[in-house]
Order: C-alpha cells, then sequence, then structure tokens
C-alpha cells in the first residue's frame, strides 16, 4: 500500500507532468517573435502538443496494463525530457513543432498514475487518493500558465522548457523511489488491447458521445487561452507574458466549484449538471464577445468558462464512470482522447480564426464549438447508455 508522502510524490508528478502541455500558451508572441512565426502558425504550437497527448494516450497509455508501470515511466519521461529540451534548442518552426507534438505524445505520466495508485490504496482512500492526484493535475495547469509568462519574460521563453526538462527527470528520481519494480498486471498481448480499445468505441455509443461533447467543451476551453494570450499581447491591450500567465490564476475559481458540480451530479444526475455547465460556457462567450473590450469583462468571462468547462468535465467523467467498471480504462483511454483531440483542434482553429478576423473570430468559434457541446449533449449523452 502506498503511504500518505508516497501519494503526494504522486500528485506532485501528475501536476508537474501536465504542466508540459501548458506552458506555451502566455509565450506564443514571444515564440513568435523570436522564430519569425505569424498567428495561424503559432496556434499549431498549442495544437500539436493537445494532439500529441491524444495520440499518446491511444498508443501508449494501453502498454500500461503489459509494461511494468516503473519502466514505463522511465521510458516515458525520459523521451519526454527530450523532447522539452528540443523544444528548448530549436532554430526554427519546424523544429519547434516536431519536438512540441512529442512533449504531448510522451506525456502519459498523469494517466498512468491515477489507477496505479488507486490499486495500491485501501478501498477506504481511494476516493481521497483519486481527489488529491486530481488536485495535482488541476494545480499542474493553474501554475504552468503563471509560472512560464513569469519565466519567459525575465529569461526567455526556451528557459522555460529548459527548465521543464530538468524538473521531470528529478520527478523521474522520485518517482523511481516510490513505484517499486513489479510485473505487469496482465499478459494479454499489446494488439489485443489495441482491439480492445477500439471495441469500446463501437460498441459503447455513451463513450463516444461523451468524448465527442467533451472534445467540444476542450476545444472551447483551448480557443480562450490561446485567444486571450494573442488578444493581450496585442496592440488592443499591449500586455505582457507575465501578465497573460496571471490571468490563469483565475482559473482556481474552477478548482474551488469542483467539489460542487460533484455534488450536484449525485443529486440531479450527470446529464443535468453536464448541460447546466455548457450552457455557462456558452453564455461566457456572450460575455466575452460583449465586454472582451475591458479587461473586467474579459474576467468575467473567463471565470465563467473556466467554472463552465470543470463542471462539464466531472459531469462527463461521472456518465463515463458509471458504466461497466470492468473496462473503465479503456472507456477512460476513448474518453481523453477525444478531449485532448477537440483542444488540439480548436488551439489551430484558433490560430486561423485570429489571423482571419481577430478576437470576434475567436469568440465566434469559442461559441460555436460550446454550442455544439451543448447540442450533442442533449441530443446523445444518456447515464443509462
Amino acid at each position: 500500500m502506498l503511504s500518505r508522502a508516497d501519494i503526494h510524490v504522486l500528485a506532485a508528478a501528475c501536476g508537474l507532468a501536465v504542466a508540459n502541455a501548458n506552458y506555451a500558451q502566455p509565450l506564443l508572441v514571444d515564440i513568435g517573435a523570436s522564430l519569425g512565426l505569424g498567428g495561424a502558425t503559432l496556434g499549431l504550437l498549442p495544437a500539436l502538443t493537445q494532439l500529441g497527448v491524444a495520440a499518446g494516450i491511444a498508443v501508449l497509455l494501453p502498454l500500461g496494463d503489459v509494461m511494468p508501470t516503473r519502466r514505463l515511466l522511465t521510458a516515458s519521461i525520459l523521451a519526454q525530457a527530450a523532447a522539452l529540451t528540443g523544444v528548448a534548442l530549436a532554430p526554427d518552426g519546424a523544429v519547434l513543432l516536431g519536438m512540441s507534438l512529442l512533449v504531448g505524445f510522451f506525456g502519459i505520466v498523469p494517466y498512468v498514475l491515477p489507477p496505479y495508485a488507486t490499486l495500491r490504496s485501501a478501498a477506504a482512500r481511494r476516493g481521497r487518493v483519486t481527489a488529491l492526484l486530481g488536485q495535482g493535475v488541476i494545480v499542474g495547469m493553474l501554475l504552468a500558465r503563471g509560472v512560464s509568462g513569469v519565466i519567459g519574460l525575465h529569461a526567455g521563453w526556451r528557459a522555460v522548457y529548459a527548465l521543464a526538462a530538468v524538473a521531470m527527470l528529478l520527478v523521474l528520481l522520485a518517482l523511481r523511489r516510490t513505484v517499486p519494480a513489479e510485473p505487469a498486471a496482465t499478459r494479454a498481448g499489446y494488439a489485443a488491447l489495441m482491439r480492445s480499445v477500439l471495441d469500446v468505441v463501437r460498441t459503447v455509443p455513451v463513450a463516444r458521445w461523451s468524448a465527442l461533447c467533451q472534445g467540444l467543451a476542450t476545444g472551447s476551453f483551448t480557443t480562450l487561452w490561446v485567444g486571450i494570450s494573442l488578444y493581450m499581447q496585442s496592440s488592443a491591450f499591449g500586455w505582457r507574458s507575465d501578465g497573460v500567465g496571471g490571468l490563469a490564476l483565475i482559473g482556481a475559481a474552477a478548482a474551488v466549484l469542483a467539489p460542487c458540480v460533484g455534488g450536484f451530479a449525485d443529486r440531479r444526475g450527470p446529464r443535468q449538471s453536464l448541460l447546466a455547465a455548457l450552457a455557462a460556457v456558452l453564455a461566457s462567450w456572450t460575455v466575452l464577445a460583449g465586454l472582451g473590450g475591458g479587461l473586467a469583462g474579459i474576467i468575467a468571462g473567463m471565470i465563467l468558462l473556466d467554472m463552465g468547462a470543470t463542471a462539464a468535465d466531472i459531469s462527463n467523467r461521472t456518465v463515463i464512470f458509471s458504466l461497466r467498471p470492468e473496462i473503465r480504462t479503456r472507456l477512460a483511454t476513448v474518453y481523453m482522447i477525444g478531449k485532448f483531440g477537440g483542444g488540439g483542434i480548436a488551439a489551430w482553429l484558433t490560430g486561423e480564426a485570429w489571423a482571419r478576423g481577430g478576437w470576434p473570430a475567436v469568440c465566434a468559434l469559442g461559441a460555436a464549438t460550446a454550442g455544439l457541446a451543448l447540442v450533442t449533449a442533449w441530443l446523445r449523452v444518456r447515464v443509462d447508455g
């Protein structure tokens, strides 16, 4: 069984690992100026990282059932540290984009550790253990943008990724002390596991539609954070990267809301909480479009969108995990592929929208993805499958 100190190490590892996919957003303008990249191309940077996460979950995460956890963590962390170093040293946009894809692809630590920790915790503590690792992920996402904005301003964007590579090597050392060498959980072949994931996609309609719904919701969230970096550092506001990073701390409101959403889902059902959450995301874009010319409107819209997006994620997870416990890992795999795939596509589209129509076009894209998510939830997501 894992000790309390072990759980805190795993939570910290989840936070530091998930941060790697979020450092870029406040740095987009600085990176573009350094390498001569335009707004449309800059949108590809977070897009490829998010799509890389989706691909890594699809290809690498199933290895957790056929490879010892310690070995999988070691290989993926070393590969991600190398990719982060590649970003820090990238001489041009092509190398930068390629390395960004690999940063996401090998970033599976936050998705390997939760099931590992759950299986090695007493039944009475599993809910708390899951919450602690989830908090680690939330904190990592929130702090990544703020930290990268400050470091980027004072030491340059390359220093952010160099320090991230060092941080992952320290994470590896800590995990190798915490995660012992153990045999794989199953002897099933990798090809059989991949086929079983495809079977879930084919035979569990709720998994498909929940993945699509959350992909659209995450896409709306990603549109905000890519768009806000470009908008706040444009002539409209003239901010620097540290100011943009500081705005991310407002997202702490989403973390505070999370327990309330879980209680609401228990009382009224996750479908009702999902519809309410997505309606809030859609409403936030009305605020951002109508009042986005001033800082107060930006902050109000951000808080509403952060709350709604977090609540939608919690509600969709409740739907997914209420289905069939015996295939929970595969359900989670399908769900995460949809979530990060949607975020990646939206990041790319946001760069295009900004290049073609500025902030109004970004708001239109965000509202469109939120509206499609709401329609998807209304028509297709059913708790009972």
